[in-house]
């Protein structure tokens, strides 16, 4: 599925909910909801690089 997104619809805006976080450096943003509400959006390279929730999930999933 993840090669259908990247051929097929590299021109378009697609709003994925992820479940496995090796995926999530592939899109261009990434917005982190907690409890209903937007606590961060940024670029996967730039949440994994510093201190936040996507990092701490990242890390405690096994990726690094």
């Amino acid at each position: 599925m993840q090669e259908v997104i990247e051929t097929e619809f590299s021109t378009q805006t697609i709003l994925a909910v992820v479940h496995r976080l090796r995926y999530i450096t592939r899109f261009d943003k990434v917005a982190v909801l907690r409890g209903g509400r937007l606590v961060e959006y940024d670029t996967p390279d730039a949440l994994l690089a510093r201190p936040s929730i996507l990092a701490d999930m990242y890390k405690a999933g096994g990726y690094q």
